[in-house]
């Protein structure tokens, strides 16, 4: 696919005239500054570059947060908004990629927050070209502006290598006038190149990172002055985030380099950075009410909006109960109350005997540290009573309840080492002790649960792990559990754990982008081309029927 001409560009970055210096521009409004000009001052420069986390954090808001959520079996709702119902469908749909479609945002949103960050990246990096000069501590000030474009440039292309299946490339080396006279063209490149593009450039911000010191302004990454040394381990993690997230099915998964996992991922884990707040083992980001905000820190732990789906909690069920509810076909399943060690999911509660004796605990349905029981699903019963959940996430809801101020579990020490334990297990194709102590830090220091151990077998690790990178993760990124599931696939030795067959594995180039390049729509799901395979072999079909007949006759 080929951009026709310059116009067409930069509609595609959202209507904002970028790059070029050959353009006559005209400045409308004062606080919303043109290139021309945000170029003419090194302090603009600075403060455009400087906001732009904000502008890529923006894809965590509304859409599509939620959406990938109730796609990826991480959450149920029954609720129209954000396309939850369309997109949470049985069966899966393809996505509507139409200008006209009410939950076209799903797409369009992270195309443009991301195209609109990268082109604000590439004016910094123009204008370090073009010799700006600060007032004071003029080369640190250089030296941390190349470095967080770089950043920004990485973690944006990474999330559009992440969401779609293409994109196109451009850096402060794309030659524009040459696009605009037509006599290059700019093409777009698989979701696997543009992941290249993504670590590159953040192996060159972890570079320069390195090269010298500086500490970024609290307000750049909201509430996180990084020093220089963290902004290269904040950036390793991303690596190893989108390096992970990027694997559309389990060979992809199984082809990841492994081995660059480890060494991202070990580094950062040695290092112990101060990025991690302690108080919530995770890296932050602070809302402040107004521009900083967050729906997987927000509706997503309200009950009212959406339910955590079983497939994700109620493998810790030791009741039978889930067996029987992922044995039943889909538009059957009922809600259960889960039995679970997990404390996470459920608290225990003293048990006393008719004379009002103790005599012990019991699993009940009293609140874990995570997860509450908040009683039967109130989503409308003709939507699909299989949406229906007794559970609400409840861990990362300090800024809700605090009126959007606060901070925001963005990402987790335990998602680090799970990739890292996660690659230790591929790499080695056994089960080491550091495997197990990473494993058993979450699982037996936050779960309770039985640890893991060396004697245990590869595919009980292997799921293990799993289930702390699900558990530990829930309701922090947007968007994490459902690129991660697409290529987990199934639980090892189970016919279940991937994503409903029809599912879209990721989604297409906005129609309206489409539109403007005159090119034809397409999109993915609903059992066309880009969607999560059906089902499993005969053999397990046949004993997930039987199990299904055995349930339906104790009723």
């Amino acid at each position: 696919m080929i951009y026709k001409n310059f116009k067409i560009f930069a509609l595609l970055l959202g209507g904002i005239l970028l790059l070029s210096g050959c353009m006559d521009l005209q400045v409308d409004n004062p606080n919303n500054p043109d290139t021309e000009r945000a170029l003419a001052s090194a302090s603009d420069t600075e403060a455009l570059v400087g906001s732009q986390y904000q502008e890529w954090w923006n894809q965590q808001k509304n859409y599509p947060a939620m959406t990938l959520a109730v796609m990826g079996n991480h959450k149920t709702s029954s609720w129209g908004n954000f396309g939850m119902f369309d997109l949470g469908a049985f069966p899966r749909q393809a996505f509507q990629n139409d200008p006209s479609y009410a939950d076209r945002f799903v797409s369009s949103t992270p195309w443009s927050v991301n195209y609109t960050a990268i082109s604000s990246a590439i004016d910094g990096l123009i204008a370090l070209e073009s010799g700006i000069t600060f007032d004071s501590q003029n080369d640190m000030r250089r030296l941390r502006m190349e470095t967080f474009s770089r950043f920004i440039m990485g973690i944006s292309y990474g999330m559009l290598a992440n969401h779609f299946d293409q994109a196109f490339l451009v850096d402060e080396n794309t030659d524009l006038e040459a696009v605009a006279a037509g006599t290059e063209t700019l093409e777009f490149i698989s979701y696997d190149e543009v992941l290249d593009f993504a670590i590159a450039q953040l192996d060159e911000a972890i570079r320069l990172s390195e090269s010298g010191g500086f500490t970024l302004p609290e307000n750049w990454v909201n509430g996180n002055a990084l020093s220089n040394t963290e902004l290269a381990h904040l950036a390793r993690a991303y690596q190893a985030r989108f390096i992970v997230s990027n694997a559309r099915n389990t060979q992809e998964r199984d082809a990841i380099n492994w081995g660059l996992v480890r060494d991202l991922t070990g580094t950062v884990v040695a290092a112990d950075p101060d990025f991690f707040d302690n108080q919530h083992d995770a890296f932050t980001v602070h809302a402040d009410g107004q521009f900083w905000w967050s729906r997987p820190h927000s509706l997503m732990q309200d009950a009212t909006w959406t339910r955590v789906d079983y497939m994700l909690i109620g493998r810790a069920d030791i009741s039978g109960a889930f067996e029987e509810w992922v044995s039943t076909p889909v538009t059957d399943r009922r809600e259960f109350i889960i039995t679970t060690p997990d404390a996470r999911i459920a608290g225990q509660e003293d048990v006393f005997d008719e004379d009002g004796n103790l005599i012990g605990e019991a699993m009940t349905t009293a609140p874990g540290t995570d997860f509450s029981h908040v009683g039967p699903g109130l989503f409308p019963a003709a939507r699909g009573l299989w949406r229906y959940s007794r559970y609400q996430h409840f861990r990362n809801n300090e800024m809700y309840l605090n009126g959007f101020v606060g901070p925001m579990q963005h990402m987790r020490y335990a998602e680090i080492k799970m990739y890292h334990a996660e690659a230790l297990l591929r790499l080695e194709q056994a089960v080491s002790q550091p495997v197990v102590d990473l494993i058993n830090e979450t699982r037996v220091g936050r779960g309770g649960l039985e640890p893991v151990t060396t004697g245990d077998s590869w595919d009980d690790v292997y799921n293990a792990m799993r289930y702390e990178f699900d558990i530990e993760t829930h309701s922090t990124a947007a968007g994490l559990g459902f690129y991660n599931d697409r290529s987990f696939g199934n639980l090892k030795g189970k016919d279940y754990g991937a994503l409903l067959s029809g599912t879209p594995v990721h989604f297409p180039v906005p129609a309206a982008e489409l539109s403007l390049l005159e090119l034809p729509f397409y999109t993915f799901g609903g059992g066309g081309e880009g969607s999560a395979p059906k089902g499993v072999s005969q053999e397990l079909r046949d004993a997930r029927e039987a199990a299904t007949r055995r349930y339906i006759e104790m009723q």
